[in-house]
């Protein structure tokens, strides 16, 4: 049944609206909430209807007996629920005081709550503001406002009145009545946007009305509300505002503006003549400030970049491919280069921009780091101000195609070709197009950890000579060079090959007394020869001639005999081939075998230590096994 009469009246609420004519029968309203209030207040309340009836919009709400009890248009927050905002009369007395009835009248019908509703006129309420009249001004505005309060006992001399955040200021306060105040308030420039709290302190007494104030953001209008660098505008209308505006009125938009003269016709306008734009002003919005009356309004008039504000030159205008710092200056007409915040690009990847100084607004210097995975050609510069602004039209110059990466020569041989750890060696390097120049040209390394360059000297345009010098812990990873002369780059990529030459392994590691025993020495970064010689530290070992390998001339072989009285030390080995030679420090270990027991056996022996005997037996196993037949 429920179901069906819920059909029937949406079905009769569709008729109505196109009747123009609700119909005539009432539904019940459920409930309100808040379901009370106090006399002079303007509070917001939600009506819920019987669920399966919907409300049609437009509607009506008024109350029983309280008849001067307002409310706004309602709004629709579903289909049984309506949102609206009543204000009740201040009076203590009235048929508004007590319970009330609620009233809706919409399209989908009459909807009534009996005695829902109850307005409390005792004055036993919290002390409040109410109103605020007028509730907002704009920025820099100076103004009377009418403070409102209910449950209030202001009193002239104690009350005092604030309004909450940062910029307005109290020019005098004149309390009326116990609930009015009068006040004169002035809302500075920098004041911020948005609602305000207003509150008003008499002795222990403490009255608030949240967000009752809106500081609001000028509604002012310029004709025109932009100029061009280094125009003068013949006129400039300034409308809106808080008007009463004279001849005196001060006008300021900003460093770079002059105005010729003004005049105010009619007291809501201003109108500015012979306004200048300097060539240099910044690009950009502009303030605007006014005095008597006073007003800010952010961002009202746009200084646009002249047609002539250009980049003019890039010097030098070109560049080799990996040039790791190329300084260049650049010139600009009518430009206002400011270290402070501008910025520089390339439309083209990997280069990176530093040191970028301006020598004044329209010279510019910088450095530019080519990177080796840029590319070959020309690119366009650009130069940007006003980043820092967040202005929609900052300065920004570009010099189309101003700047060219060209192809690098190459270095193509280092003698000697492999650098040894540890050693400083005079090298000579030859380049294809080096182009090098004495005193001019430098040389570059990377990475450069663990090597270091003097006394470099130009031969040719294609040969230099340099002296590198090698920490004895230098990776031994291949190093990129470049030969730099200029806006000229000589490439070498992998070019310096740094060795650090090492013994890798000794096998067997150690020999007991009285033994003889073949020993493999293994290098790394090393190269024997037929002619290198080993030789052990301390006293009791004699060495047999080293045999060398030409297939294996990283290996060399020699055969160390013990003698009975050796002392039981680690020694010291060392490899020398020529001039170069290497050392591992206590990298054999010499090991004693005991006498016969008293049961006259001789086959026990003194252990080796745990590590020496396992070095041992895998130095014998390793000979077994790597042994080749002659």
């Amino acid at each position: 049944m429920r179901k069906r009469l819920h059909i029937q009246t949406v079905c009769l609420a569709a008729a109505g609206l196109l009747l123009f004519s609700p119909p005539a029968f009432g539904f019940d309203i459920v409930s309100v909430e808040p379901a009370t209030a106090v006399a002079g207040e303007s509070i917001e309340i939600v009506i819920t209807g019987e669920f399966e009836i919907p409300f049609v919009l437009p509607a009506q709400i008024s109350f029983s007996p309280g008849t001067a009890i307002t409310a706004s248009d309602p709004v629709l927050l579903d289909t049984d629920r309506l949102k609206t905002t009543i204000t009740i009369p201040e009076a203590t007395e009235g048929d508004h005081c007590g319970v009330q009835d609620i009233l809706v009248a919409a399209y989908s019908g009459d909807y009534k709550g009996d005695n829902i509703f109850e307005v409390d006129c005792s004055g036993g309420g919290e002390p409040r503001i109410v109103s605020v009249s007028p509730g907002s001004a704009y920025i820099g505005a100076s103004l009377s406002v009418t403070i409102v309060g209910v449950q209030t006992n202001f009193e002239q001399g104690t009350s005092q009145l604030a309004f909450s955040g940062l910029g307005i200021t109290i020019d005098n306060l004149t309390v009326s009545e116990l609930n009015v105040i009068e006040a004169q308030i002035t809302i500075s420039a920098q004041a911020g946007l948005g609602a305000r709290d207003v509150t008003v302190t008499t002795a222990a007494e403490v009255a608030v009305g949240p967000g009752l104030f809106v500081v609001e953001e000028p509604l002012v209008t310029l004709t025109p509300s932009s100029g061009i660098q280094a125009q003068t505008l013949a006129a400039l209308v300034i409308s809106g505002g808080p008007g009463g505006y004279s001849a005196s009125t001060q006008v300021g938009l900003g460093d770079g503006i002059t105005i010729g003269g003004q005049s105010s016709p009619d007291g809501t306008t201003l109108e500015l003549s012979a306004l200048q734009i300097a060539s240099n002003a910044r690009v950009g919005p502009h303030d605007l400030t006014l005095a008597n009356p006073m007003l800010m309004a952010p961002g009202v008039f746009t200084v646009v970049q002249g047609p002539d504000t250009l980049l003019l030159s890039v010097t030098p205008d070109h560049a080799d491919l990996g040039h790791p710092a190329l300084a260049i200056s650049l010139t600009g007409q009518n430009t206002n280069f400011d270290d402070a915040d501008v910025a520089l690009s390339l439309s083209i990847a990997n280069v990176v921009v530093s040191d970028l100084t301006a020598a004044d607004g329209t010279h510019l210097d910088a450095v530019l780091s080519i990177g080796t995975a840029s590319s070959e050609g020309r690119a366009d510069l650009t130069v940007e101000l006003g980043l820092d602004d967040g202005c929609s039209n900052c300065e920004k110059v570009t010099l189309v195609d101003g700047f060219e990466i060209t192809t690098p020569g190459s270095l193509v041989s280092i003698d000697p070709a492999q650098l040894v750890a540890g050693q400083s060696t005079l090298a000579t390097i030859t380049a294809s197009d080096g182009q090098f120049v004495d005193g001019e040209t430098f040389l570059v390394i990377s990475p450069d950890e663990g090597i270091s360059q003097s006394g470099l000297t130009v031969v040719d345009s294609d040969h230099l000579t340099v002296t590198l010098d090698i920490a004895a812990d230098a990776s031994g990873d291949p190093r990129n060079a470049k030969a730099v002369t200029g806006t000229e780059v000589a490439l070498g990529i992998d070019f310096i090959d740094v060795l650090n030459p090492s013994i890798a392994s000794i096998v067997p590691s150690g020999a007991y007394r009285g033994t003889s025993m073949p020993i493999t020495i293994t290098a790394t970064d090393f190269t024997f020869d037929a002619n290198s010689q080993v030789s052990f530290s301390g006293v009791g070992l004699t060495l047999s001639a080293p045999t060398f390998d030409s297939e294996y001339p990283e290996r060399i072989k020699i055969t160390v005999t013990v003698a009975e009285d050796a002392p039981l030390t680690a020694r010291d080995v060392t490899v020398t081939t020529g001039a170069n030679s290497i050392t591992a420090l206590a990298a054999f270990q010499i090991e004693g075998l005991t006498q016969k027991d008293s049961e006259g056996c001789g086959c026990a022996a003194t252990p080796l230590s745990p590590a020496a005997g396992l070095f041992f037996v895998l130095g014998i196993l390793f000979l077994a096994m790597r042994r080749r037949p002659d």
